[in-house]
C-alpha cells in the first residue's frame, strides 16, 4: 500500500520489483456488518452456523507459529461473543446443543461443549475445558472434521488416520490408517 487517494474512494499499492503501480477502487460497505471481531486482525481458518442459526463459530490461526489459534462462540441474535476456547476448526451437532472443536498443536484432541441455551446463559468455569472426546497419537496432528449426515458419527481428519467417532458413545472407536488434512462427506454420507 502505498497511499490512499484523496477522495478516500481509491487507494495506491506499488510494487518494487518490478516497479509498478496499481489503483483499486474500494467498494463502500452497504448492507454487511461485521458479525464477529478477534480483537485483532487474524486470518480465519473458517466459520460455521449453527443448524439452529442462533450461534456462529469463528476459528482463526494463531500470530504465533506453532501456537493453537482461538475458536470463537458468537450468540448471533445478541451480535456478541459468549466464550472463546482453543480450536482451529468446528462443527456443530445437528439439534445445535454441541459444539466440537479440533485442536492441533499442543493439545492434539477433539473437544465437545455444551452449548444449549441453558448451558450458555450460566458458564461455569470448567466449561471453557469441554469435555475431552478424541485424542490424537503423540507426534501426530488432529486436522479437522465433520459431522457425518447421521448426526452423531464425527469424521476427524488426522495425519495418522481418519477416525470415526461416536458421538453418542454407544460404538466404538474405528479408524482408517489413511493420513488426511481435510475430510468431507457426500450428502449421503457413503
Amino acid at each position: 500500500l502505498s497511499r490512499f487517494a484523496r477522495t478516500g474512494d481509491r487507494l495506491i499499492g506499488m510494487r518494487e520489483w518490478p516497479m509498478s503501480e496499481s489503483v483499486a477502487t474500494l467498494i463502500p460497505r452497504v448492507g454487511y456488518r461485521t458479525m464477529a471481531w478477534s480483537g485483532r486482525p487474524l486470518e480465519a481458518a473458517g466459520a460455521w452456523v449453527s443448524p439452529d442459526g442462533r450461534l456462529l463459530a469463528v476459528a482463526h490461526h494463531s500470530d504465533v507459529s506453532g501456537v493453537e489459534g482461538d475458536c470463537l462462540l458468537w450468540d448471533l441474535a445478541r451480535n456478541r461473543e459468549v466464550a472463546r476456547v482453543k480450536g482451529i476448526g468446528a462443527q456443530f451437532s445437528v439439534d445445535s446443543r454441541r459444539l466440537f472443536t479440533f485442536a492441533r498443536y499442543g493439545e492434539n484432541r477433539v473437544r465437545g461443549f455444551d452449548v444449549s441455551v441453558e448451558a450458555l446463559a450460566d458458564l461455569p468455569g470448567e466449561w471453557h475445558a469441554g469435555a475431552s472426546l478424541y485424542e490424537g497419537q503423540r507426534g501426530q496432528t488432529v486436522n479437522g472434521g465433520v459431522l457425518a449426515p447421521d448426526g452423531r458419527t464425527l469424521v476427524i481428519a488426522a495425519t495418522d488416520a481418519v477416525v470415526f467417532l461416536d458421538t453418542s458413545g454407544k460404538e466404538p472407536l474405528r479408524t482408517w490408517g489413511k493420513s488426511a488434512h481435510y475430510v468431507s462427506l457426500s450428502p449421503d454420507g457413503r
